[in-house]
């Protein structure tokens, strides 16, 4: 009588830490979901600011007269936002 008690003891501890190994794989999995949708907008936000930067090279020009030392900065500038953008896309999607 005692062997079969500690046995279905002993069964029910190991579903019991069975399911608890399932739970924690479940906990990381939604973490990792979570990652993942945080990463999706980035990727949304950063290829539209990357968009709007392209469009400020294109039609966004100063004034005329603008002194060359001010373009070169505000070029400057862009070209630095654009490439912080792009790696920001690239390290979202990889």
């Amino acid at each position: 009588y005692d062997r079969k008690m500690k046995m279905l003891r002993d069964y029910q501890v190991y579903s019991m830490k069975i399911a608890q190994a399932s739970l924690w794989r479940e906990d990381v999995r939604d973490l990792i979901s979570l990652t993942e949708k945080k990463m999706d907008q980035y990727t949304i936000v950063a290829t539209l600011l990357a968009g709007f930067c392209v469009s400020m090279f294109s039609e966004g020009r100063l004034e005329p007269g603008t002194p060359d030392w001010l373009m070169r900065l505000y070029l400057q500038s862009l070209a630095g936002a654009f490439m912080y953008l792009v790696l920001a896309v690239w390290l979202a999607m990889h």
